[in-house]
């Protein structure tokens, strides 16, 4: 018998109460963070907490905290306007990111489909994965591009090259580059 405090199932659930929540109010989303890191690292790091951007539905109102509370995510803390942060009863804490740049929106179309366990969601890409995590520059961020770009993935290189260029992140990728134990190409 599978256990539930297991962290896999537990975000298991999380990511499947959140594609109940979400899908129906027509808000198009995707898992970002560590969870959307994991699905390319070499090795997986853990997190205690579920990363996600949306994009909200532009053509009605929406109540994002109605839709949240609803749906196994009682008390929503509006950090700011684009941030929305909760925390189920199982302790899985959600930061809800609401997409407000065309590359963001861009990002969760160019999203892709995975699975875990019984439940099938949307994470970054690998590229957009990448720049995220350039954009965040913490240690754990730059760990987790080192450990995806040690696995030699396929990559749309002119796609991340631009978005580099566009948002001025050459020095970032050189301090990867520079500090990396392997030579990596990106």
């Amino acid at each position: 018998m599978a256990d539930a405090t297991h962290p896999r199932n537990q975000f298991s659930r999380a990511i499947r109460d959140l594609a109940v929540a979400l899908e129906p109010a027509g808000i198009q989303w995707s898992v970002i963070g560590a969870v959307a890191a994991n699905q390319y690292r070499h090795q997986v790091r853990s997190s205690s907490d579920l990363d996600v951007l949306a994009s909200l539905p532009q053509e009605k109102e929406l109540d994002l905290v109605d839709v949240l509370h609803q749906h196994s995510w009682p008390e929503v803390e509006i950090v700011n306007e684009w941030i929305f942060r909760t925390k189920r009863v199982d302790a899985v804490r959600l930061d809800l990111v609401i997409a407000n740049t065309e590359y963001e929106t861009g990002a969760i179309a160019r999203s892709q489909q995975v699975q875990l366990g019984d439940v099938t969601y949307r994470t970054l890409a690998i590229e957009d994965v990448l720049i995220c995590n350039l954009m965040a520059g913490r240690d754990m961020d730059y760990a987790d591009i080192e450990s995806i770009l040690y696995t030699r993935p396929d990559m749309d290189k002119d796609y991340l090259q631009k978005w580099i260029r566009e948002f001025g992140l050459h020095d970032m990728r050189c301090q990867i580059k520079h500090r990396s134990l392997w030579e990596l190409e990106f």
